[in-house]
């Protein structure tokens, strides 16, 4: 038998309504992929940021020691 033309019809819908899933699912998969990049990229540079906080804050316990020094050997020799 040959197909009416209401079967080729209705093929084509749901062709078409499939497609438009696979290009939802493409969407999806694209930010997601972007989601995961961005999450690794951020584990990565994350002890890098922790190495850096650590060593400005070392630097400045440095100065404040060297500083506490220097007002403690003023003040000594004053007494003395």
């Amino acid at each position: 038998m040959a197909r009416t033309r209401k079967d080729s019809t209705g093929s084509n819908v749901v062709d078409q309504y499939r497609k438009q899933i696979a290009k939802q699912d493409t969407k999806k998969s694209k930010e997601s992929l972007r989601e995961t990049k961005w999450r690794a990229e951020k584990k990565e540079n994350a002890p890098a940021m922790y190495k850096d906080i650590v060593t400005l804050v070392a630097a400045f316990l440095a100065v404040c020691i060297c500083v506490y020094c220097i007002f403690y050997a003023l003040l000594t020799e004053s007494t003395k």
